[in-house]
């Protein structure tokens, strides 16, 4: 039987100003990020933002999990799990034993580490290293042996639209010369 030590949440959620929004603040105290990086967060998943008082704006919290990890919660535990602040791989590092470079390449799917969970890029960059963050609820699960509390809240990414090709062989050049002359009233070649 694991001790209570194990099973005692190493981080609490944040506690919001306003219940279901984050304000700019909260939104980069969560994140775990500044000024500058929070807009470039903002503008990269195309956040929705409601203006509020004194120019500041808010986020709606469903599509901020939605767009910038993945998950949609089903539950106010769910979202009480998922307003624990992201961390950095040195805090990771720090409570797991597992060392920066490892988390590193298991982070870029150099050297997997099997049943651990991937960090959420906030950067718009995949090889930025200072924009990976993890999910403090899945460390905590790892780290008593219990399943991963996120898993059944994950999305399907939105469907990217596929360029439409042409059909390999056929000349666009030569069906628009052949409609401008069945236009003019010639036959087409």
């Amino acid at each position: 039987m694991r001790d209570d030590h194990a099973r005692r949440p190493l981080v609490a959620p944040l506690e919001l100003q306003t219940n279901g929004v984050m304000t700019t603040s909260e939104l980069k105290a969560w994140a775990g990020i500044g000024d500058r990086t929070v807009t470039v967060l903002v503008a990269g998943q195309r956040l929705q933002r409601m203006p509020s008082r004194g120019g500041a704006f808010r986020y709606p919290l469903v599509p901020v999990f939605r767009q910038v990890l993945g998950l949609a919660p089903g539950s106010p535990e769910d979202v009480r799990l998922l307003l624990k602040p992201l961390k950095t791989v040195s805090w990771v590092s720090r409570v797991t034993g597992l060392g920066v470079s490892t988390l590193g390449r298991h982070a870029r799917g150099a050297a997997p580490i099997p049943g651990f969970p991937m960090p959420v890029q906030l950067s718009c960059d995949a090889a930025e290293v200072r924009g990976r963050r993890w999910l403090p609820a899945q460390i905590e699960a790892l780290l008593a042996g219990d399943p991963d509390p996120l898993a059944a809240l994950a999305i399907a990414p939105e469907p990217v639209a596929e360029p439409v090709r042409e059909p390999a062989g056929r000349n666009v050049f030569e069906d628009i010369v052949a409609g401008s002359g069945a236009r003019n009233g010639q036959a087409p070649p």
